[in-house]
């Protein structure tokens, strides 16, 4: 497979994506608000946002152990179009406004989340070579995170002037985001299935399912993948902010007056900003990566600085209660709505650093057990951020961003030391290669020699 076809999978897939999750990311970001919006028109109705969340990440979580045996029987191509059936019976669930039916599609929702995402990092490998890879993750998530744009420029205006979201605005939003789920299944079916030509993919184990399995768990035990756990336990914390929970705190503050139900579309269309933004720069910035031992170090490390600075601002621009539902209450400086959507746009550059560096480290820590690495850090990563929305329901703003910014740190210092191991082993393994071809080409070239002087 040539390299435009290769160029041609990163970006069409991509362009699923972006359709599949401006239906799904819209309504992950308001399901809080919507929520609560339901509980308001009816006393009787007890569900929480933040619980559903927490079932959908849950389930994600231990369906990730599976993700690997069922791409070795369908591939990835056909797993994802699978997958996406999950989805939208995510988004139907909310025609019914009973929390037993939205709590039911979340985990449907949280077990075909675990299919994709393992099957998407898969397939961006397998049409990806060293020196491509974070070029190729880049080129997705330009696309993936264009969806934030679309969806939540939707409900911006369907939200106008509401200062309360009413039955027949929440049936409208649901009717829209349903059909765009469903047209993207249909884009699913026009996925083609990666080469087989590059590096990757030359390199990828093609067992069986049961094979999958005992495999997974030995990488899960490696003592380097025990370390990074640390940065993936972050990159888990962090995603919960990124899903929902900080656009929800913004709509509940009510300091912002008549436009703080809007800001919850607003912050998700600004995270989404940030992530175009951080996968544009870190493909610009693809090739002066490749070329620094620790260029991948330099990427994740910038997305949780800026993240880092988020969170500080965070802490002094909204009250530390409005985690929990709408409130007066007034932060430790006015609530400034600029520097809340510039926070949003904080988080979307970091998330946007972390999945394109840890792909890229792990798909040179594992060579050939794409499937398993990847689904084995999202196995970690969305066990924290479930824990995370449970927690949402307990731990005020101010403590939580405190954390976060501890845990940051801790993530930073445990990805450099192993990307620093990996990067002198590729280093010394590029050294033998090349020492082993010039070896090959001296003997034959003193035989020239020696026919040319006789």
């Amino acid at each position: 497979m040539h390299l435009q076809s290769r160029s041609f999978n990163t970006i069409y897939l991509g362009i699923c994506f972006m359709v599949l999750f401006t239906s799904f990311l819209t309504m992950e970001n308001l399901q809080k608000t919507i929520m609560n919006s339901i509980k308001d028109e009816s006393p009787e109705f007890e569900g929480d946002g933040y619980f559903s969340l927490t079932l959908l990440y849950a389930s994600f979580s231990g369906c990730l152990w599976l993700a690997p045996s069922v791409i070795s029987i369908f591939g990835p191509a056909k797993t994802m179009l699978i997958s996406t059936l999950g989805y939208t019976i995510y988004i139907a669930a909310f025609y019914i406004e009973k929390p037993w039916a939205i709590y039911l599609g979340g985990i449907i929702e949280g077990g075909s989340a675990a299919l994709l995402w393992t099957a998407q990092g898969n397939y961006i490998i397998l049409n990806s070579d060293p020196d491509t890879i974070i070029r190729n993750s880049g080129i997705f998530w330009i696309f993936f995170q264009s969806s934030s744009l679309y969806g939540n420029s939707f409900v911006y205006f369907a939200f106008a002037n509401k200062t309360h979201i009413d039955k027949p605005t929440r049936i409208i939003v649901t009717t829209v985001l349903l059909g765009i789920s469903l047209l993207s299944f249909i884009m699913f079916f026009w996925l083609r299935s990666p080469g087989k030509d590059t590096k990757f993919a030359k390199e990828e184990n093609n067992e069986g399912p049961v094979a999958a399995f005992k495999r997974a768990w030995v990488i899960f035990t490696d003592k380097k993948m025990f370390i990074l756990s640390i940065t993936f336990c972050y990159t888990g914390l962090q995603g919960m902010y990124v899903m929902g929970m900080y656009s929800s705190c913004l709509g509940f503050t009510l300091q912002f007056g008549p436009i703080a139900k809007q800001l919850v579309a607003l912050s998700g269309l600004f995270i989404g900003v940030g992530e175009i933004f951080g996968g544009f720069l870190q493909f610009s910035l693809a090739g002066v990566l490749n070329k620094l031992s620790w260029g991948r170090s330099l990427g994740l490390g910038t997305g949780i600085g800026v993240q880092i600075l988020g969170y500080l601002l965070m802490i002094i621009n909204l009250p530390n209660n409005s985690v929990f539902g709408d409130t007066y209450d007034k932060a430790i400086i006015e609530s400034n709505i600029a520097i809340g959507l510039l926070c949003s746009c904080f988080l979307g550059i970091g998330d946007s650093c972390f999945n394109t560096q840890i792909i890229a480290l792990l798909a040179t820590m594992f060579p050939g057990e794409s499937s398993k690495s990847i689904a084995l850090y999202k196995f970690t990563k969305c066990l924290f951020t479930a824990a995370g929305f449970f927690m949402s329901n307990y731990l005020g703003l101010q403590a939580q961003a405190t954390v976060m910014c501890i845990l940051g740190v801790m993530g930073i210092i445990t990805y450099c030391s192993i990307d620093r191991i990996v990067s002198k082993k590729e280093i010394i393994k590029q050294e033998q290669v090349k020492r082993q071809a010039d070896e090959k080409i001296e003997p034959n070239h003193n035989k020239d020699t020696i026919s040319t002087i006789t």
